[in-house]
């Protein structure tokens, strides 16, 4: 495999990401009150959230607009350069947050509109290296760093007092920066590369949905449908240093390329709703599913051009083709989510949920810098009140998944003819976890 190649394999390998860590269709990205049933929001979800979770709920409640910021922290786990040595990466920050308003049109329509994080990868293993051979005392870094936003515009409608229906048009936005620090199994030479500058805009997306609920609204349930979305990252720059076994390197530098990685986020559907147990108690449930199954590669096109100069000083040129495919052969997600609310008699609301996300990433494709091969569960408790002039929401999150590589599936499909797997796929444990803070302010307008 080229060493143009081994960096698309880490950068793609995060493309189809859509959480920062804790598993793909993460139950919850932001929204402080609907984070802590665990994300179980199409059900009941109205305002200006509704915009996002589910447009169908547009038409209830009042006009506003939703300021969401959801910091917090990561930290990947997993095999960097060899088999059965996992390592943990560094703990970084997740800049997430969103702002969304709705406006009433009238009684029967309701219109909405929000700009919002919806996923990415951000992960960094520092210092990486093998822990014996001739190129032992070489160290590298390997990061990911892809973040992809949302742009939407939804319109509710309502049929009748108790269905509503609502679509919305979705922009995404995706940016990346990639390291790679990989050993070539045949030479025993170490290939540091980075690409940056990555991007992508999809203008194709669009999320439908419907919600019904009883005259005296102490039950609902909601359907919501997200459409796939391709995307294509590209127009990055690269660059990087290859250092032989033998102390000998080559430099690449100023790269230009028009290679071209083709992936996706695939269709979802969700559905759930609430009960009410008098005025004060609810419970909110919700299963949420991702034809992640679709996506069996990722397709590399283009070609790359890289000026090649050794430690000698004596300088090459080289044409290398970047065709090729990243295999994946992913699983499909399954996410359920409970939660549970109850108001005080100081109108202070006391909530608690949990989700459970099954394993979306093969055991014979992992890498230390995305969600590791394993389901994973997701905590959260929060609180909330209504003030005179604002709604004030705080919720606190813990999540993490875990699995090893291995097994039958990793000669299939991270191995060539011969059987010998390609560089940069290890045997081992992998973990991916997250802490979250969710905080949200409504204001009425």
């Amino acid at each position: 495999m080229g060493w143009n190649k081994k960096v698309l394999t880490l950068a793609m390998a995060g493309m189809s990401i859509s959480a920062f860590s804790g598993g793909y269709d993460k139950a919850t990205i932001w929204s402080a009150k609907w984070s802590a049933f665990g994300g179980a929001a199409v059900g009941a979800v109205d305002s200006a959230d509704a915009a996002y979770f589910n447009p169908a709920g547009l038409v209830n409640g009042d006009d506003a607009f939703s300021l969401n910021i959801s910091p917090g922290l990561s930290r990947f786990h997993g095999p960097s350069t060899e088999d059965n040595k996992s390592i943990n990466g560094s703990y970084k920050v997740l800049p997430i947050m969103g702002g969304l308003v709705k406006k009433t049109l009238s009684p029967k329509f309701s219109l909405g509109a929000g700009i919002y994080t919806i996923g990415g990868a951000i992960s960094e293993f520092e210092e990486v290296g093998l822990s014996s051979g001739s190129v032992k005392n070489r160290l590298g870094n390997q990061s990911a760093n892809l973040k992809v936003y949302e742009g939407t515009l939804a319109l509710g409608y309502r049929v009748n007092t108790w269905l509503t229906f609502g679509a919305a048009w979705r922009v995404l936005y995706g940016t990346g920066e990639f390291q790679s620090f990989e050993v070539n199994s045949a030479t025993s030479a170490i290939i540091q590369s980075k690409i940056e500058g990555l991007n992508d805009t999809a203008y194709d997306g669009f999320r439908v949905g419907l919600q019904a609920q009883n005259e005296s609204k102490s039950m609902s349930f909601g359907v919501v449908f997200r459409s796939g979305v391709e995307l294509d990252l590209q127009d990055g720059t690269a660059s990087g240093m290859a250092h032989g076994s033998t102390g000998s390197s080559a430099a690449f530098d100023g790269v230009t390329r028009d290679t071209k990685a083709k992936s996706e986020f695939p269709w979802n559907i969700q559905a759930g709703g609430h009960f009410s147990f008098g005025e004060n108690t609810s419970l909110h449930y919700q299963y949420g599913f991702t034809k992640y199954s679709e996506l069996k590669k990722i397709e590399i096109s283009g070609t790359l051009k890289a000026s090649m100069a050794s430690s000698s000083g004596a300088g090459a040129n080289a044409l290398a083709n970047g065709a090729g495919n990243i295999p994946l052969y992913w699983e499909d997600a399954h996410i359920f989510s409970l939660g549970f609310e109850h108001i005080l008699e100081s109108k202070w609301a006391t909530r608690i949920g949990a989700s459970y996300g099954t394993q979306v990433v093969n055991d014979g494709t992992a890498k230390n810098t995305f969600t590791a091969p394993g389901g994973g569960p997701g905590y959260y408790i929060g609180t909330g009140k209504k003030f005179k002039d604002m709604t004030f929401d705080l919720t606190f999150e813990y999540t993490h998944d875990g699995g090893s590589s291995g097994g039958h599936s990793l000669a299939l499909e991270t191995a060539d003819a011969s059987g010998n797997r390609e560089d940069g796929y290890f045997l081992g444990d992998f973990r991916a976890e997250a802490y979250q803070v969710h905080a949200s302010f409504i204001f009425p307008l």
